[in-house]
Order: structure tokens, then C-alpha cells, then sequence
């Protein structure tokens, strides 16, 4: 039987939390593997905290996890830790993909491959300007790297649990280490997923956009002297 550690990076989500990962387990219960929850929490100030504690008590495949200073990145790293199984899926709490689709392919693939990527790109419903930004990441990762995939964002991600405890120390503190990991690791698949936005990032665009773009850059340099 197949066992998968789903890990959901939060911040600020008391309105969706419950709902969702109520959602996500009757979806989880209907395939034929074994599987937890981990919420990821990266220094949410509302009621997210009692909320993810009160769904953990009532579900034990349903793990909480908490750092007090915001940081997805770092948040991933702490829970990559607690995971019980090799095969980690990394989703958005939004559910804004088909996740559906992408867990069943991710534990098939996680066999073969140390990275899935879930690549928004090609079927997305997403603003114009968000589309337009990603499209020049994308260019400039391609330019400098030559690396043929298509979405570096933090959700739709699968891993090995091995691989990844081998590159822990790349994993940063926000959103830049899936491209990272996509770079160092051996055996990656991509595979194109529906994508729909619901709301409003809740990253500051313009210090997102900055922030990768210079990381891209740096990354490149640092590439290079070794």
C-alpha cells in the first residue's frame, strides 16, 4: 500500500483551514494508500493556530506544525521532519489546482522520479499580470540555467523525503528553494495541472518579484564558482 505525507504551508487561513482539510481527507480516504496531514504553519496571527490544533485532535492522521516567524520556506523544512512517509506532496490550502489528479499522479511517479512538478502554466485561469511576471521568470531561469520546467511556485510540488532531507540546507526561508531543488535533483518529472485563481496572493508582489528575481541572479553567480 502506498503511503503519502501531505504538507500544507499556511499562513492566515482560519477562514478556509477547516474546510479544506476536511475536503482533502474525504478525497484522501476514497484512495487505496496510507496517509497524513501535516499543517505547516509559518507565524499566522488570527485563529489559524486553535483551529489546526482542534482539526489535529479530531483526526489523528493530522499533524500541526508551527514556527512563530513568517517564512513558507521554513515552515516546509520543519515539517519535511515530522513527515512519517517517503512520498511528500506539497499543496496550497486554497486547493486552487486540480489536487485531485496531481496526488494520484505524484504517488505513482514518486516512484521513478525524486521531484514532481506541477506545472500551472499551460492551464491556468490567472490574472494577467501574474501570468505575465511568471512568463519572465520562467524566460530568464531558462537563459541562465537551461532548465526546461515551467512553474517554480511553492504549491504542486511533490518530493522524495530522501531527497530532500539530502538538500534540507538549500531549502531557504521563503519561496525560491523549489527551483533550487528542481536544479540539484536527478530524476524530475513535469506534469501540466488546472489552475484557478480564488483570491488575492497573500505575498507582496513586488517584494516576491524582486526577491526571485534577485535569487535567481545570485543563485546563477554562486552556480558558477563552484
Amino acid at each position: 500500500m502506498d503511503e503519502v505525507s501531505i504538507i500544507i504551508p499556511v499562513y492566515n487561513e482560519e477562514k478556509i483551514l477547516e474546510k479544506n482539510i476536511r475536503i482533502l481527507i474525504k478525497y484522501l480516504k476514497k484512495l487505496r494508500l496510507k496517509f497524513e496531514i501535516i499543517i505547516a504553519d509559518n507565524g499566522s496571527t488570527d485563529n489559524t493556530s486553535s483551529i489546526a490544533k482542534k482539526i489535529s485532535r479530531i483526526y489523528s492522521n493530522v499533524k500541526y506544525v508551527r514556527i512563530d516567524k513568517r517564512g513558507p520556506g521554513e515552515a516546509f523544512k520543519n515539517a519535511i521532519k515530522k513527515a512519517k512517509y517517503q512520498k511528500i506532496i506539497q499543496l496550497d490550502v486554497d486547493l486552487t489546482i486540480d489536487y485531485k489528479s496531481f496526488i494520484r499522479r505524484s504517488v505513482d511517479l514518486l516512484d521513478s522520479y525524486d521531484m514532481v512538478i506541477g506545472s500551472k502554466l499551460v492551464k491556468q485561469r490567472r490574472q494577467l499580470y501574474r501570468r505575465i511576471l511568471s512568463l519572465s521568470f520562467i524566460i530568464l531561469s531558462k537563459i541562465l540555467f537551461n532548465l526546461p520546467y515551467s512553474d517554480y511556485s511553492i504549491g504542486a510540488k511533490s518530493y522524495r523525503k530522501d531527497f530532500l532531507l539530502k538538500n534540507i540546507e538549500i531549502i531557504d526561508r521563503w519561496t525560491f528553494y523549489p527551483f533550487k531543488l528542481a536544479y540539484f535533483a536527478k530524476r524530475v518529472k513535469e506534469i501540466s495541472i488546472y489552475c484557478f485563481d480564488k483570491r488575492k496572493s497573500k505575498f507582496n508582489l513586488f517584494h516576491e518579484v524582486f526577491y526571485k528575481f534577485y535569487n535567481l541572479i545570485k543563485f546563477r553567480i554562486e552556480a558558477n564558482k563552484k
